[in-house]
């Protein structure tokens, strides 16, 4: 398993399922949406998906708040050039590339549960909530599709190069 995440070279080999591929392409394709609504749309985002009350707190700290949000898009619209440049060239980084989206997700929900002293990570009711959740569901399942081979090569994806 550790050489499908940590391969030797990334080529443009891929041994995974060919679902993980389609997966990977829509997840890509909302993070592309929510970096541009948190770091060009900020006000946006952190008020309409993130029920933010920017209006509620004063200019200073609204201002604040909309800066913290767009340096999170950057790092959103990171992840995303990672993920297309796995799709697009470099595909034996795809297992890395859900490990990364799993990572950044599990770890910003734990950061929310500390700072927020939340006892427990709640199911959001909103849809935005939802598309997240269903997101993550999206990356775990993406990600054992993304390591996982049934035989020697069921399933690869190769291209003119390989």
């Amino acid at each position: 398993m550790l050489e499908k995440i940590f391969p030797k070279q990334f080529d443009n080999q891929y041994r995974g399922h060919w679902v993980a591929l389609v997966l990977l392409w829509i997840i890509t394709a909302f993070k592309t949406l929510m970096a541009y609504n948190t770091a060009i749309n900020s006000r946006y985002g952190a008020v309409n998906a993130d029920g933010i009350p920017i209006d509620s707190y004063s200019p200073e700290a609204g201002i604040m708040v909309l800066n913290i949000f767009a340096k999170l898009g950057n790092m959103h619209f990171i992840i995303v050039a990672l993920s297309l440049l796995a799709l697009i060239r470099y595909r034996a980084m795809v297992p890395l590339i859900y490990l990364i989206l799993v990572y950044e997700y599990l770890t910003r929900r734990l950061i929310t549960m500390v700072w927020l002293d939340v006892p427990y990570m709640r199911i959001a009711d909103d849809t935005a909530g939802l598309i997240v959740q269903s997101l993550f569901l999206a990356m775990v399942i993406g990600f054992g599709l993304s390591i996982w081979s049934r035989g020697s090569d069921a399933g690869r994806v190769e291209t003119a190069e390989g």
